[in-house]
């Protein structure tokens, strides 16, 4: 029975020195919190910073491609006029063929 007492003083003495350490543990965990949230708070910087970066990048880019899509647009349409005109010409040219045949088929 005393060995039982003496055996559960003991680990109670074990208890109460782990105890007396933990304000000390508690600040040493409180000041990497502390620098972990600098970290934090660094890193979301360099993140905003980036984003920002590739949000330009990405706007310049975006009126690259309008710039070709309007150029693209503006030889669609010289392209369809060109189109047009070469139409003409060819039905012109069609005509121009018929009138001379039936103009040299009639003198033979």
């Amino acid at each position: 029975m005393q060995m039982d007492w003496l055996e559960r003083l003991g680990r109670l003495e074990d208890r109460v020195s782990a105890l007396e350490n933990l304000p000390e543990r508690l600040e040493r965990v409180e000041e990497r919190l502390g620098v972990v949230e600098e970290q934090i708070v660094h890193i979301r910087g360099e993140i905003a910073v980036g984003f920002s970066a590739v949000h330009g990048k990405l706007d310049s880019i975006d009126n690259r491609l309008d710039s070709i899509d309007n150029r693209l647009d503006s030889m669609d349409n010289r392209l369809e006029e060109q189109w047009h005109q070469t139409r003409a010409l060819h039905e012109d040219l069609v005509d121009r063929i018929k009138t001379l045949g039936e103009h040299f088929g009639s003198q033979r």
